[in-house]
Order: C-alpha cells, then structure tokens, then sequence
C-alpha cells in the first residue's frame, strides 16, 4: 500500500532527488550537449566543403563556359554555394527571424 505524502502542497512529489537520480540527469544532460555541439561541428564542416566546392565548380563554370558542359557545371555550382551558404547561415541563425521580428512590431 502506498504511504500518505508528508509533503504540505499534496502533490506527492518527493522535494529532492536523490544524488543518484541526479548524477543520472546531469550526466546525460551533458552527453546531450557534447554530442549537439560534435554534430554541429560536423555538420557545419560539411556544409564549409559544400560551399568551396560549389565556389570551385562556379568558378569552373565561368572560365568554361563557351565548352561543352561548362553551362551545367556553372549552375550546378552556383545551386550548391548558394544552397550551403544560406543553410550555413540559418543553422547559425544569421538570418533574422520571421516570427522574432513579428512579435517585436506588436
């Protein structure tokens, strides 16, 4: 049988975590954070190699584009150093926000 709370609000819930459940918390509170930040890392390197190569390939382009495919190799790098420049700059959140700047006008 469950014991009656001794607690005054009659929630039930104990004050204090043990220094186990704690540990626990703040243990994986912790490899969460690691972990998010390694991923960032990560993913912003890869979206660093996206932008040069995509620079590389626009710069191509342009020197070659009187050959045969040297129009594709212009657009496509031009796609990929514009698509890894803007999701570069919104995972860092560079761009101003749509719904901060809303809620500021009001």
């Amino acid at each position: 049988m469950d014991e009656p709370s001794t607690d005054p609000s009659g929630s039930g819930i104990d004050a204090a975590p043990s220094t186990d459940e704690q540990y626990i918390v703040v243990r994986r509170a912790v490899e969460d954070a690691l972990w998010s930040v390694l991923g960032t890392a990560v993913y912003a390197v890869f979206l660093a190699v996206l932008f040069v190569v995509g620079l590389a390939m626009t710069a191509g382009g342009l020197f070659a584009a009187d050959q045969s495919g040297g129009l594709t190799l212009l657009l496509v790098g031009a796609a990929l150093f514009a698509g890894a420049g803007i999701e570069l700059a919104r995972t860092f959140g560079l761009f101003p926000s749509v719904r901060r700047r809303s809620t500021a006008e009001e």
